[in-house]
C-alpha cells in the first residue's frame, strides 16, 4: 500500500482529521481545532492527513515548527485499521518529510502506575521500534508526565519548551514543565 502525507486543510480532508482527533485523543489534552488552524495559517502548524493511493483517509499528524525542531503533537491512525502497519510507515514518512529538522513527540509516562500501563507500554514499544530513542529527562504537561522522545538526537527542555512559549504563547506553555522526580 503506497501511502501519502497531505496538507489536510488543501486538500479537503481536514473534517476527517478533526473527527479522528477527538474520537483518539482525550478532551483533557486536545487544542482547540480553531487554534490550531490559525496556527497553520501562520506557518507554525502542519495538519496532515495520511491517506493511501485511492485518497482513502487513514489517519492523521499534527506538528508544531519551531526552528530546526518539529513537534508531533498528535499522530493517530484511524482505529479500524491499527495494528497493520499503516503507523509504521507514516512515521517513516514523517521522517522523510522532516528530514532536516529534528523530529520529537510525547508519550504519556511508563514510569508511574496508570489504569492504561499495558497501552502505554505498547505505544512506547512502537515508537522505539520505529527508531526514536528515551530522552533523559521527562516533562508535565498539564499534570500528566510525558516522556520526551526524539528520532535519535538529544535536546534539552528549554529547546522543546521553546516550542510551546514561540507558537501557543504563555497561557499554554505555564503548563509544560520539567518534570521533577523527587515530588513524586
Amino acid at each position: 500500500m503506497n501511502l501519502q502525507l497531505i496538507d489536510a486543510l488543501q486538500s479537503g480532508f481536514i473534517d476527517k482529521v478533526w473527527q479522528l482527533y477527538a474520537e483518539a485523543f482525550p478532551e483533557s489534552e486536545r487544542k482547540l481545532p480553531k487554534l490550531l488552524e490559525d496556527k497553520y495559517r501562520i506557518g507554525k502548524v502542519d495538519i496532515l492527513a495520511i491517506v493511501d493511493e485511492n485518497r482513502k483517509f487513514l489517519g492523521e499528524m499534527i506538528t508544531v515548527k519551531q526552528g530546526k525542531l518539529v513537534l508531533l503533537d498528535y499522530f493517530a491512525i484511524c482505529p479500524d485499521i491499527r495494528g497493520g502497519g499503516i503507523g509504521s510507515k507514516a512515521l517513516a514518512m514523517i521522517r522523510e518529510y522532516y528530514r532536516d529538522f529534528i523530529l520529537i513527540l510525547e508519550i504519556e509516562s511508563v514510569n508511574e502506575s496508570s489504569d492504561n500501563a499495558e497501552q502505554r507500554q505498547r505505544r512506547k514499544r512502537f515508537y522505539l521500534s520505529n527508531g526514536f530513542c528515551s530522552l533523559d529527562w521527562e516533562a508535565s504537561l498539564f499534570g500528566i508526565r510525558m516522556e520526551v522522545l526524539t528520532y535519535g538526537v538529544q535536546i534539552d527542555f528549554d529547546s522543546y519548551h521553546d516550542i510551546y512559549a514561540s507558537t501557543f504563547g504563555r497561557k499554554l506553555s505555564d503548563n509544560v514543565k520539567l518534570y521533577d522526580q523527587t515530588q513524586n
